[in-house]
């Protein structure tokens, strides 16, 4: 990959990227956020997440190689940058963005490497002395950000909805839009012959997304069962996340899947692989928004 940007001007827009930055990116506040080092976007093996050196004996510093998500573009690098600072010079930003007038054009660097348009997020903050860093702060906003204020209920009619500015605020109150679209599927633990499978599946209307927040695989004792995968497949007939794990879990906001748009139908699948018969059940956990 090296450099990659999407929307970039040297080719088509990639609908898959394009999809995912639209899922992930939506509501991101100041900017973006980067991609976490154990997820990816795009890359089959994840990156670095922009991770800075935060100390350094002279004046050069590393960022590593990452993804993001900033000002609605989707940026990945997978060799690492060397960023030089000023000498005896404090609160010195270093970001991550992108050039969108040239192609694939990724930048790691100081305020000066970027134009007033280009779209960047922050990496570190670096104070130096004459001949090195003193003092360096990690700025990354890592995972998924949403900028959503919290809502609380009062009364009645679309007016009493207003901002909650407090946890007092929320005391109480029920999580409507969460109940609302939580959803839960359940695969009963039964006899599943080696090489057979057990499913169910859901359907994705246009517009909404499917997000994976949990997967539990049961057995009749409570054991973990041995080589019995939980997967998630979308319309296409591809494995979209999988485990082997007694417990898979994510948030609402950084989900372990995001399905976006119209699937008909996903498939939530236990899969036997052992060699014998076991009884093995599941219980999957989403969100339909």
């Amino acid at each position: 990959m090296t450099d990659l940007v999407n929307p970039s001007p040297n080719r088509p827009i990639s609908a898959q990227i394009t999809a995912a930055t639209i899922a992930r990116g939506a509501h991101a506040p100041d900017g973006g956020w980067v991609v976490p080092d154990g997820d990816s976007v795009i890359e089959a093996t994840p990156l670095n997440a922009f991770t800075p050196e935060l100390s350094s004996a002279d004046l050069t510093v590393q960022v590593d190689t990452g993804e993001a998500i900033v000002g609605g573009v989707y940026l990945g690098r997978d060799t690492a940058s060397s960023v030089t600072l000023a000498a005896s010079t404090s609160d010195q930003s270093v970001y991550v963005g992108a050039d969108l007038s040239q192609p694939d054009a990724v930048i790691v660097g100081l305020d000066g490497a970027f134009a007033a348009e280009d779209p960047r997020i922050p990496v570190a903050d670096y104070d130096t002395d004459g001949s090195g860093v003193i003092d360096g702060t990690d700025r990354r906003a890592i995972g998924q950000q949403v900028d959503v204020p919290n809502q609380r209920y009062e009364g009645s009619g679309a007016t009493a909805v207003t901002s909650a500015v407090s946890t007092d605020a929320l005391a109480g109150r029920s999580l409507t839009t969460l109940v609302r679209d939580s959803r839960t599927v359940t695969l009963p633990v039964g006899r599943i012959p080696d090489t057979d499978r057990s499913r169910a599946v859901e359907y994705v209307p246009s517009g909404l997304s499917l997000k994976l927040v949990g997967i539990t695989l049961t057995t009749p004792d409570g054991t973990v069962p041995q080589n019995v995968r939980a997967r998630v497949y979308d319309e296409t007939g591809t494995s979209r996340y999988s485990t082997t794990a007694r417990r898979a879990s994510g948030t609402v906001d950084t989900p372990l899947v995001t399905l976006t748009g119209e699937h008909a139908p996903v498939e939530f699948v236990i899969e036997n692989d052992s060699g014998a018969t076991q009884r093995v059940g599941a219980l999957f956990t989403y969100l339909l928004e």
